[in-house]
């Protein structure tokens, strides 16, 4: 365990694991955090009548047609942020952002974007200024982050940038690469040949090598 910056009382893990039956929706949780991610950093470049891509429940018919809400909670410079939008087909639907700059913070909000009534109404809390340019250059299919990020506003960069580096190690459409491509490191591919051996398999060692192949292949 290790705390957070500036959250002693809060422990955290360094590591965690996901598991479940098959088909129980491990790859989901997945395939959420990247699509999330890919949001943020992709819905500003995209086109004006581009599809965000996002897809509803299928097994419940309540979720037909319904906004996915998806929010995150992270901490950047020893303060922790909650960020979250609610999107369907071509439409940010609602999108929000929240900062808990100390334990007194009573009012956390930066800002909150809806969608209601045929138009969009923002709020903004006393820590984070208005900026009717941004508000007016936000796409229906882009994000206000992503948007105010683009346009140099200092809280709204920082945010943006710490989201949208996030990298997954395993893109869960390629499992089986990514796993054969970690294995090319010594550091990796050393430990599980141990435990191989230890299993008592019949295996004495692994290999893993890299080949290029020839365009005929391809």
């Amino acid at each position: 365990e290790t705390t957070a910056p500036g959250m002693k009382d809060v422990k955290l893990l360094k590591s965690a694991i996901l598991y479940g039956a098959n088909a129980s929706g491990k790859t989901n949780v997945l395939h959420a955090l990247k699509f999330m991610i890919d949001t943020v950093r992709e819905s500003f470049q995209a086109g004006s009548n581009a599809e965000l891509g996002a897809k509803p429940f299928k097994l419940d018919e309540r979720w037909q047609g319904r906004p996915s809400r998806l929010e995150i909670k992270f901490i950047l410079g020893e303060i922790p942020y909650e960020f979250g939008f609610s999107v369907s087909g071509n439409r940010v639907h609602e999108e929000w952002l929240n900062a808990y700059r100390s334990q007194r913070t009573r009012n956390p909000l930066l800002y909150r974007r809806v969608f209601e009534g045929g138009k969009y109404s923002y709020e903004y809390g006393p820590a984070f200024k208005e900026d009717k340019v941004i508000e007016e250059k936000t796409r229906d299919n882009a994000l206000y982050l992503s948007t105010a990020a683009a346009l140099n506003q200092s809280e709204s960069s920082l945010v943006f940038h710490f989201l949208s580096e996030c990298r997954f190690l395993i893109d869960p459409n390629h499992f089986e690469i990514a796993l054969f491509l970690s294995l090319l490191h010594p550091e990796i591919l050393e430990p599980v040949t141990q435990e191989l051996v230890a299993a008592d398999l019949g295996i004495k060692s692994f290999h893993a090598k890299r080949k290029e192949l020839f365009s005929k292949f391809i």
